[in-house]
């Protein structure tokens, strides 16, 4: 899948099972079997299909993903905070977590508490109010957030990028902007629940290598978002060593500067939360990109 939301047509599947049917046809040809071993390839039909099953898979994922940046990619061995499973927090902790720190956060809609599948990629759903909230913008929603963040934890959020909470330097990424508004108009709600992932699923790929490659329903998540996600998950960073965050839903630029080449996100340093900033096209093995999804 790619990052265009429109899925492929029936015209489509047909040949792609065309040229798989060919390819089959050809390899089989070559083989030469004889009768006893097209029988035992026959007997042993289920392993088979298992192979080819793994191999076509792998196959189509290479071939219909971007190439672009595709060196933009550095190993990572950065795991989360020991401990943390996001799945082990539930979606009523959350909001409970949530609405200590920030009382008149509203409400969730109840159809919407009702159980569902996670959508592929995502490792649970969180809990994020629409950035309209708190503020007439979404640069003065975030600078509400951090000081509410930084006074309940006294000191433990820190700001350390200039600009960064300035309307001129910060802004959200289009792809994001549209699919907030779908996933607005689906929830119709002051909390949204969100399937997403914290970052371990993008680690060491630059953020703009991870906008190309997005599934069809994925979407990077900004620092305000990020910020709650912490907000009501604080074990997911505790250490200097764990996992940092990149946030591909936003865009940032340093004063003076034309281009919009940068993007915010969070590290664990000097023994509190900072906000920091790094350039989109550089993949940094201690930072993972945190994504969501628009639910099935």
């Amino acid at each position: 899948m790619t990052r265009n939301s429109k899925p492929a047509t029936s015209g489509q599947k047909e040949q792609i099972i065309q040229l798989v049917s060919s390819a089959s046809q050809q390899v089989i040809d070559k083989l030469a079997l004889d009768y006893a071993s097209a029988q035992k390839l026959i007997e042993n039909g289920g392993e088979l299909k298992s192979l080819l099953d793994e191999t076509m898979r792998s196959a189509a994922r290479d071939l219909s993903t971007s190439k672009r940046y595709a060196s933009e990619r550095v190993r990572s061995t950065r795991i989360y905070s020991t401990g943390y499973n996001p799945r082990k927090i539930s979606l009523a902790e959350r909001i409970q977590r949530l609405r200590k720190i920030v009382p008149d956060i509203g409400s969730v809609k109840p159809d919407l508490l009702t159980e569902k599948p996670l959508p592929k990629g995502a490792e649970t759903w969180f809990v994020i109010p629409r950035w309209e909230t708190l503020g007439r913008t979404y640069v003065q929603a975030f600078v509400n957030l951090l000081k509410i963040s930084s006074h309940y934890y006294r000191g433990g959020f820190a700001n350390c990028v200039g600009g960064l909470e300035e309307e001129e330097c910060l802004h959200q990424h289009p792809r994001s902007i549209e699919m907030w508004a779908k996933l607005y108009d689906q929830q119709k709600s002051d909390l949204l629940l969100v399937p997403a992932q914290f970052g371990l699923r993008h680690r060491g790929r630059s953020v703009r290598r991870v906008r190309e490659i997005y599934l069809a329903n994925e979407f990077g998540l900004g620092i305000f978002a990020t910020c709650i996600m912490l907000l009501t998950d604080p074990e997911r960073l505790e250490k200097y060593n764990d996992l940092w965050i990149n946030c591909a839903g936003d865009e940032y630029k340093p004063w003076g500067r034309r281009v919009w080449c940068h993007a915010p996100g969070w590290r664990y340093y000097s023994g509190c939360i900072q906000c920091c900033t790094g350039l989109d096209h550089e993949p940094r093995p201690f930072y993972g990109s945190a994504t969501a999804f628009l639910p099935e």
